[in-house]
């Protein structure tokens, strides 16, 4: 028996730890070693394997949850900007505009929430409910909103096309909510260039991409 195996073992026998804090300790091993065919191996054949989806659900929604509270306080940031209130510079939006990049940025970026939705789905909601439909910018002196979308649709590690518990992916949504029609879009397939400013031209780049890579297997 492996020192890994040995150390799961271990951990799920012993009662020096609570339930919860060993699923904490699994759920940190899975978010730092998804993409390790051995590891996620061992979990699975360890004593923890019943309660893996349970631990990777709650670690999905604990990530999910701490995106969004760190958007809704730039949110919140950003308002007492434009307001001309609050003890706040463009330097504060940097700060959490450069946290939140960081998130998107991770191995472990396909997090879900309760409804099975990635934060993709959030950031698109929150662009065409708020800040496109109102005409408010995040912009600080390095980072922007765009920039999240950048560090997200990016991310070589992000599945585009999850889909919800209602079986909508994130691109249906975005074409939903920004009203966009077939001939408005364009074509995909098209050897555009990445149009940075343009929600439904990055989402669409990426999809390109995703094909060009499942051509090229």
């Amino acid at each position: 028996m492996s020192i890994n195996n040995l150390f799961l073992e271990y951990l799920f026998n012993t009662s020096l730890l609570s339930k919860s804090y060993k699923n904490q300790i699994i759920g940190d091993i899975i978010k730092n070693h998804l993409q390790s065919k051995e590891i996620m191996e061992l979990l699975d054949s360890s004593k923890f394997n019943d309660e893996l989806s349970v631990i990777n659900k709650s670690k999905n929604i604990e990530l999910y949850n701490k995106f969004t509270d760190k958007f809704d306080e730039l949110t919140s940031i950003n308002n007492e900007l434009s307001n001309e209130c609050g003890d706040y510079e463009t330097g504060d939006i940097d700060a959490i505009l450069s946290d939140l990049i960081s998130m998107c940025k991770e191995s472990y970026i396909n997090y879900t929430n309760e409804k099975g939705e990635t934060i993709l789905f959030y950031l698109i909601r929150e662009y065409y409910n708020h800040y496109e439909a109102d005409g408010i910018h995040v912009e600080g002196r390095c980072y922007s909103f765009m920039d999240i979308f950048d560090a997200v649709i990016l991310n070589k590690n992000f599945d585009i096309d999850i889909r919800n518990n209602k079986g909508i992916d994130a691109y249906t949504l975005c074409k939903k909510l920004g009203d966009y029609s077939d001939s408005e879009e364009g074509d995909e397939d098209e050897d555009n260039d990445y149009d940075r400013w343009d929600i439904i031209c990055k989402m669409s780049y990426r999809k390109k991409l995703n094909k060009k890579k499942l051509s090229n297997k």
